[in-house]
């Protein structure tokens, strides 16, 4: 599916695509998730997070990470693609802690319908919008926001539009593509928050705010 037509699919559709993508890891993406844990292991305060969720969580590196003998807290991937939600399960498993991990195998939206109440001391979104549409995007934001409280934080990275993952795209899934400015003004105008952004060597884009009201 080459850049464009992906953007071009219905919600539906393309909720479809990710549903039934294989997600098979790679040493690139594993070389990948290391960098942006450590990145969140600098700015987070880990000790202090009894829960976090994780959206897109692929197959639970991260949430793996987060409920290690190191951090323990409580971890929820959320993340449509059932191959990759299959392996998270089975990886889990294998783990020391597996009671602190839980999957959802679903769509944000679908999350929130069964889990309303729910909130989390940290929500973390990595690598994700890049692959919505604006509206997207901004509906993501705020669901992210309904499950923080006062004080809880947010983290998100995604391709810099003139980076190795931006204009290039070897993917093809991409549709929405940010420079720093272009971000900080779509959270300013959706939250109301002013985010910390960091631009790493490989062109990525980290975020990062707190929730004070």
């Amino acid at each position: 599916m080459g850049l464009g037509e992906l953007g071009a699919l219905t919600q539906e559709e393309r909720e479809d695509f990710y549903r039934n993508r294989i997600c098979v890891p790679t040493p690139t993406f594993g070389a990948d998730v290391i960098e942006r844990a450590q990145w969140f292991q600098v700015h987070a305060n880990l000790e202090q997070y009894p829960t976090v969720l994780d959206i897109g969580c692929h197959d639970g590196f991260v949430t793996r990470w987060l409920g290690s003998a190191e951090f323990p807290c409580r971890v929820v991937g959320i993340d449509p693609c059932q191959a990759a939600i299959a392996a998270a399960h089975e990886l889990a498993a294998k783990e020391a802690h597996p009671d602190r991990l839980e999957y959802f195998q679903g769509t944000w939206q679908e999350h929130e319908a069964q889990c309303r109440s729910e909130t989390f001391a940290a929500v973390v979104a990595f690598e994700l919008i890049e692959h919505f549409p604006e509206d997207e995007i901004k509906e993501l934001l705020r669901f992210m926001d309904r499950k923080m409280v006062t004080g809880s934080q947010a983290f998100i990275t995604t391709p810099e539009i003139s980076g190795q993952w931006g204009s290039i795209n070897p993917e093809r899934e991409h549709i929405t593509l940010f420079s720093a400015e272009t971000l900080t003004t779509l959270l300013e105008s959706t939250l109301g928050v002013t985010p910390t952004i960091e631009l790493s060597q490989g062109g990525l884009l980290s975020a990062w705010w707190e929730k004070c009201a």
